[in-house]
């Protein structure tokens, strides 16, 4: 994007996402289409929240979750198959220490001299792959996971026994 007014326009269904590489801020107009999706955001919003959320927001086909190192974007069926009535909460802190015991693991620290041995600033992906064209991949910040396969990550249960 350049500095000054920028028309983006999309042919597909999707989440629009913006990556600054400079402090400061972005203003943003949708000016036709576009939907709210349901976004629970650790430590902001409570289980009746994201209940509320599920019920009420409905028009959009993605829901995310939002912690404190990662980023999920899920289909709303999954997200209703595996999180409906359920307090995110707890997978999302799981999420969190997951991604610290890797941190730790390979040996970065936040309070490294050295930037390139601190833990990375951006949030880790996880996404669903409604496609299905895969089970699971890994690239850059993502792992995907196939319909299949998404509650490995989406069922409390599951991630902390075997995740």
């Amino acid at each position: 994007m350049n500095s000054g007014n920028n028309t983006i326009s999309s042919s597909v269904a999707g989440l629009l996402y913006f990556s600054l590489h400079h402090s400061g801020t972005i203003n943003v107009k949708v000016t036709s289409g576009g939907v709210k999706s349901p976004l629970f955001i650790l430590g902001k919003h409570s289980q009746a929240d994201w209940q509320n959320m599920l019920n009420n927001t409905t028009e959009s086909s993605v829901c995310e979750l939002l912690s404190n190192r990662t980023y999920t974007a899920v289909s709303r069926d999954s997200a209703l198959k595996y999180l409906n009535g359920k307090d995110p909460t707890p997978l999302l802190k799981r999420y969190d220490q997951a991604v610290e015991i890797e941190d730790i693991a390979t040996g970065l620290s936040p309070n490294a001299a050295r930037p390139y041995n601190r833990p990375d600033p951006h949030r880790l992906a996880h996404i669903e792959d409604i496609s299905n064209q895969y089970y699971m991949y890994a690239f850059y910040h993502v792992t995907g996971y196939g319909t299949n396969t998404i509650k490995t990550i989406l069922d409390v249960d599951e991630f902390f026994n075997n995740g």
